[in-house]
């Protein structure tokens, strides 16, 4: 793990004090897919950090990078 992926959903005022690297989803493009963003953060070896159910029924369906 290189660093998080914060996705969109999460309020800017989120404090969180990580000794890795935190990337904004933003970075990847305006209103990413989910599956835009499942594939840079495995890409990229970045752990997701949101509140969208997808994402936790997407590591169900599949073998979790993230």
């Amino acid at each position: 793990m290189k660093g998080f992926l914060f996705n969109e959903n999460l309020p800017k005022r989120v404090q969180f004090s990580p000794s890795l690297p935190v990337i904004p989803v933003a970075q990847i493009g305006v209103s990413p897919t989910d599956t835009a963003v499942w594939e840079f953060a495995r890409q990229h070896e970045l752990v997701i950090v949101s509140k969208d159910a997808d994402f936790s029924e997407r590591i169900i369906m599949r073998q979790p990078p993230p």
